[in-house]
């Protein structure tokens, strides 16, 4: 989980910067800040995603419950 929080950190402000220069008079493609800021925050919201699946699993192994589904 922690890997994902670092790459959405890292994307997240990356991806705002991009949109501002986007936004601006003399500014970069409108198509850059989600060529860039995109992929990192897609893998961090999946990293987080896929780590809290096998905690809460870990969770109904302890607990001795099955499978929810």
């Amino acid at each position: 989980m922690t890997a994902g929080v670092i790459l959405l950190v890292a994307g997240f402000p990356v991806t705002l910067v991009l949109v501002a220069q986007a936004l601006s008079p003399d500014g970069v493609s409108s198509l850059l800040p989600i060529a860039i800021g995109a992929p990192p925050i897609v893998l961090g919201y999946l990293a987080c995603h896929f780590a809290s699946q096998r905690l809460a699993r870990a969770r109904e192994l302890e607990e001795g419950v099955g499978p929810s589904h």
